[in-house]
């Protein structure tokens, strides 16, 4: 994530969108529900998107880039909140929703 001058709500509005539109795709909403993503997040499929979108990362991201997550982006309460604050800034979403996503990212990718 770049959170530079240029930056301007950009990431923020990427990740929004990816959570919130990845469950359209038929095969994922299938895996959503085979996989438990749903029961596990009580039925809430933003919720559930989340925690599968950050198993997906940490499946397929290489070592040495789940390392700079962790240290640049999880470990980071500034930018993490930054993240929130941004993604309900420059999307529809509530504050309250975006920390909940927010944090099932987090938890998940930090091996939660």
């Amino acid at each position: 994530m770049d959170f530079g001058i240029e930056y301007q709500g950009k990431d923020a509005i990427d990740i929004y969108y990816v959570i919130k539109h990845y469950s359209k795709i038929p095969a994922v909403v299938d895996a959503l529900y085979g996989q438990d993503y749903m029961d596990a997040q009580d039925y809430d499929i933003m919720r559930a998107t989340a925690m599968m979108l950050a198993d997906e990362i940490a499946a397929i991201a290489k070592e040495k880039t789940m390392t700079y997550i962790k240290q640049a982006l999880l470990s980071n309460k500034r930018v993490l909140e930054r993240l929130k604050v941004d993604i309900t800034k420059h999307t529809v979403a509530g504050y309250e929703e975006v920390d909940i996503l927010i944090e099932i990212i987090k938890d998940r990718l930090d091996g939660g």
